[in-house]
């Protein structure tokens, strides 16, 4: 299982424990002095770790194409 779908299931485990179906925010409202604050806290790290990891896999994906297209670029011979 990839981290990321980790990070999803913790977070999806998350919402059903605490009830929320709120689609526009993924942990609900916060609520000051609520007695899961710890829980939020760690849901809310995953989210965010979950979050640099996408954007380091897209980066990589994109670099790894733009890598393949200069490689082809060369493999037709168009100077450059």
């Amino acid at each position: 299982m990839s981290l990321n779908t980790r990070g999803v299931r913790g977070i999806e485990t998350y919402r059903n424990l605490h009830g929320i179906e709120d689609k526009d925010n993924a942990l609900g409202n916060w609520r000051e002095g609520g007695g899961d604050s710890f829980e939020r806290s760690r849901a809310q790290e995953r989210i965010h770790e979950a979050q640099r990891r996408l954007e380091r896999t897209q980066q990589q994906d994109r670099s790894m194409q733009r890598s393949q297209e200069m490689d082809y670029g060369l493999d037709l011979d168009i100077g450059l």
